[in-house]
């Protein structure tokens, strides 16, 4: 067994084969926050001992429809008219976008001043990105910009990528960060620029588009917002295969926020996992045709009751 701590989570890393080496694990594991094991017996019954399998990063796909109309009406009604009002204001502030390919070093340290003024704000802010590491990547870059007083405001940035699929190479664009000045949070800025991400695929002749990747556990140093913010923009949350599959148990809630959501893989599917402490969350919020169904526990004295089973699809 290996223990190693992560953005400040204790994690006990460990490999077995039968179900007697999991009480030895869980025994020296005791001071960790979380389990993680791997194991070649499929007949070891974890789901009994509270463990689920989980894929251990996540990210989100859309296949961008022709217009933005027909994106548009992917999206709920709230969704829709946010968007469109949040574009509207931009454009009566005088807020400009323009998209940039490939990004420019100077646009480049701009925002991320941006970035690092907002992950200094953060509780646990991990830093993603540095000068060094966007050189080296700066040739499949592009970028959607914001601009007020031709002062940089926020913007995201992207990558061009190749994939094969069916035996055929294909084209598509990776959101990879994304950083707004604070300031400009509720003028909807965000959702403008993620819309004109559609935009630009649009105008590229790009048919895929994936939103980077996240660690499989909102609810530390990522919010559960953000799974939130992505599915209401039209993304599906999916596994991503090569970082694999683990047995995941939270023994310590202590170090989480009051909600915590992951996905984890089930008889039928996709399953969302939605823990809180206190009030109960706006279930809708979490709720997704892409996963069969959310278990929902509350966590009282640092112990996880399963409160109610949602039946997606």
């Amino acid at each position: 067994m290996i223990i190693e701590t992560e953005a400040g989570l204790k994690k006990a890393y460990a490999k077995i084969n039968s179900l007697e080496e999991i009480g030895s694990v869980e025994n020296k594991a005791k001071e960790c926050d979380i389990i993680e094991i791997t194991t070649d017996n499929a007949l070891i019954d974890f789901e009994s001992r509270r463990y689920f399998f989980v894929p251990r990063k996540v990210t989100y796909k859309l296949v961008a429809p022709q217009s933005e109309e027909d994106y548009l009406m992917l999206l709920k009604k709230k969704k829709r008219k946010s968007i469109i009002k949040s574009a509207n204001f931009c454009k009566e502030e005088g807020i400009e976008i323009k998209t940039e390919e490939p990004i420019s070093r100077e646009t480049f340290l701009e925002w991320e001043k941006i970035y690092d003024a907002n992950i200094a704000r953060k509780k646990i802010g991990i830093k993603r990105i540095d000068l060094g590491r966007f050189l080296s990547v700066q040739h499949k870059t592009a970028g959607i910009f914001a601009y007020k007083d031709n002062k940089l405001i926020g913007g995201i940035m992207l990558m061009h990528k190749k994939f094969l699929m069916d035996g055929e190479l294909h084209r598509k664009i990776s959101i990879s960060l994304s950083s707004s000045e604070r300031d400009y949070f509720k003028t909807g800025i965000n959702e403008v620029l993620n819309f004109e991400v559609i935009k630009f695929c649009q105008r590229r002749g790009i048919k895929f588009i994936e939103r980077g990747m996240d660690a499989n556990l909102y609810g530390h140093y990522l919010n559960p917002g953000l799974y939130v913010f992505k599915k209401s923009m039209g993304y599906r949350i999916t596994f991503k295969p090569k970082y694999g599959f683990c047995w995941r148990k939270i023994i310590n809630f202590e170090k989480f926020d009051k909600n915590i959501f992951f996905i984890s893989i089930g008889d039928k599917g996709l399953e969302g996992n939605l823990f809180f402490r206190g009030d109960m969350p706006n279930i809708k919020d979490y709720k997704s045709p892409h996963l069969r169904k959310i278990n929902i526990f509350s966590i009282n004295d640092n112990v996880a009751v399963k409160v109610k089973k949602l039946i997606v699809n």
